[in-house]
């Protein structure tokens, strides 16, 4: 922001047509980029002071920002080039007025008001809901000292004050449901509890979400440190591995790897704490990364190991699981049928077929399950005799299509039970892949090959299995079903 925009003139409908507004979307979008980053943090006094007076000098008669005027353009070009602009300055004013509040003279106050009428007349405008600009303008304000101008100058800008709580108590509500709320987008839901979590705990004076792995987590034996902070939920970092570092771990890069964690949010003390029983800047450093589970995904402050060559074991994505512990297995061929799946739990033969099960040590029945679906690709793959050599069912973690999955919680150990009898060897079940972290803080795992395997079309009674399952446990129809196996044949 020291490279202020609003020194520049702004641009008329000329720019427009000559193709330069290019130029004009991409100074708006990291302006609004800098004001989420709070750059204007960095601001002494004087160059804050400097800011407010080449801003409001381009402010239009009816309060607003425009770096591009020109009533043709698209909504979404002109929430960018009008709208994003007008809210960064909201923000900076907000804090500047809130930490120095002899630079606004009456003349700028009357201005300052006249912003904020103007900004907030109709709500929040946006492009993108929950997801877009809203949630970023609400926390940056948050972060701005917003609560502390709207408490000590409410009648300010009454309609300012009134969008912020009317914002705030309706986020509070969706942080504190069991149900999961979703953004509706053009092609995509997108679950928006995480973010409503991050608001309300920001504006209840905790604003740095971080995620954690290890000794912090909930039941470890530094939990206490983290006392004073709301937990927003369990999530996976990708991109990572957890390494053993004998009594506690860490993590390092990993194209492949997946990290499972908490995230909760603190305030300004809790994170210094934080940092000085990490050793920050020493052996681990602070890096800011994105992190994604069942509500959403989030920015959060994590602890990444600062020796990134150190040759240290591989712990697994959950840090201290044990074989008592539950996780949720997520079947997506033939162990959709629990009828099949209990086999490999119970032991035995199924009816019609010879294989004998061994079953699991512990031949407890699952815990609970639910059908779900995964992000993924399932194909038919290598050649089974026991289904005259046709194709089995496949997991691709790296597949974009929505997968159909029969989730059943079981414990580790069960698991790992379950994984022998499937046939780890090389080239068949051989990788027990993470797929995530659930709401109730189980990791979820499903079975399946270390690398791609060669087509091959299934056996119909195999497949038949799969359809017999996708109508009864799923309730999906026999167009439906036809058209979901389709999208799997090579």
């Amino acid at each position: 922001m020291k490279e202020n925009i609003f020194k520049t003139q702004m641009e008329t409908s000329s720019v427009f047509e000559s193709g330069e507004y290019k130029k004009i979307i991409n100074r708006g979008l990291h302006y609004f980029a800098d004001m989420e980053r709070s750059m204007y943090l960095e601001l002494s006094k004087y160059e804050l002071k400097s800011f407010l007076e080449d801003a409001y000098s381009k402010q239009s008669d009816d309060g607003m920002f425009r770096l591009l005027d020109d009533e043709r353009m698209p909504s979404d070009i002109r929430q960018i080039t009008w709208y994003k602009p007008t809210y960064a300055v909201c923000v900076v004013s907000v804090y500047a007025f809130v930490n120095y509040p002899d630079l606004f003279s009456e003349e700028l106050k009357a201005k300052f008001k006249k912003l904020l009428d103007i900004a907030f007349g109709h709500g929040i405008v946006e492009h993108g809901g929950f997801e877009g600009t809203a949630l970023t303008l609400l926390l940056s304000l948050i972060k701005a000292g917003c609560r502390k101008f709207i408490e000590e100058n409410r009648d300010f800008s009454a309609v300012f004050t009134e969008v912020i709580e009317r914002r705030i108590s309706r986020l509070a509500e969706i942080a504190g449901s069991d149900k999961t709320f979703y953004q509706h987008g053009d092609f995509s839901e997108t679950p928006v509890n995480a973010r409503a979590k991050q608001i309300v705990a920001a504006w209840n004076g905790k604003d740095t979400a971080v995620f954690v792995y290890g000794t912090l987590k909930r039941k470890e034996n530094a939990a206490d440190l983290l006392c004073n902070s709301v937990f927003g939920g369990y999530y996976k970092l990708s991109g990572y591995k957890l390494i053993d570092l004998g009594s506690y771990p860490g993590i390092i890069e990993s194209e492949k790897g997946t990290v499972l964690g908490e995230v909760y949010y603190v305030d300004k003390q809790t994170l210094e704490s934080l940092d000085r029983y990490e050793s920050n800047g020493s052996l681990y450093n602070r890096e800011t990364l994105t992190v994604s589970g069942e509500l959403g995904r989030t920015v959060a402050e994590v602890y990444v190991y600062a020796d990134k060559e150190i040759n240290a074991e591989f712990c697994g994505e959950y840090w201290n699981l044990k074989d008592s512990d539950y996780v949720w297995y997520a079947a997506y061929g033939s162990n959709l049928d629990p009828v099949r799946f209990s086999c490999y739990i119970l032991g035995g033969k199924l009816t019609g077929s010879s294989k004998l099960y061994t079953g699991c040590a512990d031949k407890t029945l699952w815990n609970e399950d639910k059908t779900d679906t995964v992000n993924g690709k399932v194909y038919f793959a290598n050649s089974s005799t026991r289904w005259n050599g046709k194709g089995v069912a496949f997991f691709d973690g790296n597949g974009r299509e929505k997968v159909f999955v029969h989730k059943y919680k079981i414990t580790f150990g069960q698991l790992k039970g379950v994984w022998s009898q499937e046939g780890n060897g090389y080239g068949w079940y051989d990788s027990l892949l993470c797929l995530g972290i659930s709401k109730d803080g189980c990791p979820v795992y499903t079975i399946t090959s270390s690398g791609p395997r060669p087509a091959n079309k299934p056996d119909e009674a195999y497949l038949k299995i799969i359809e017999n399952a996708l109508e009864k446990e799923f309730n999906l129809s026999k167009r439906e079903i036809s058209r979901y196996l389709k999208t799997l044949m090579p």
